[in-house]
């Protein structure tokens, strides 16, 4: 059932749709005033055009209460009211969805493929690993070598940098003309 209020608003608005489609003779398109514009198209028309405009947005809103399903299909029978003010009805005949028997997922069978995972993947993937959660100790008893990890203060004017980490031999560091270090 549709309010009144509903009907009048939906009147309302197809009133202000059809001002800019429907020629008045002595009006401009969309400046028809409306009590001209409802003598000249007429309550049926008017009326008509509001609950066609609106009929599926007053379904859908009484069906969403509903607890079965709809489909989209859907038969919609109307009379017109006797004025925008007054309740008005109208039925819809709509196909139910059947309810949908759930499969027993407990008894799905997926099968297991090995994941292959190439030899030099899991090489790599462990140096990762390794440089970044290793523990450093010192070389005692050895000048340090080319993978060693050494720990500098690099000093400047401006500060400098303390701490600095790098591993010896690698591109980002340095080489010293000596040819031992010592850690």
């Amino acid at each position: 059932m549709s309010r009144g209020r509903d009907v009048h608003h939906a009147v309302e608005h197809a009133a202000s749709d059809l001002a800019s489609s429907v020629k008045v003779p002595g009006f401009r398109a969309g400046k028809v005033p409306m009590p001209v514009l409802r003598s000249h198209i007429g309550k049926e028309r008017l009326l008509s055009e509001a609950i066609e405009s609106h009929i599926s947005g007053w379904f859908w809103n009484a069906a969403t209460g509903s607890a079965s399903a709809q489909s989209s299909s859907r038969e919609l029978d109307y009379e017109l009211p006797d004025s925008e003010d007054t309740d008005w009805r109208f039925t819809a005949t709509v196909s139910v969805l059947p309810k949908p028997e759930v499969a027993d997922w407990t008894k799905v069978q997926v099968p297991y493929v090995e994941p292959e995972v190439p030899e030099d993947f899991v090489e790599h993937e462990l140096n990762v690993l390794r440089s970044t959660v290793a523990e450093l100790k010192p070389a005692e008893g050895r000048p340090a070598e080319d993978g060693d990890t050494i720990v500098l203060d690099l000093l400047a004017d401006d500060g400098g940098q303390r701490d600095y980490v790098v591993e010896l031999g690698s591109a980002g560091c340095f080489r010293s003309s000596r040819s031992s270090w010592s850690g």
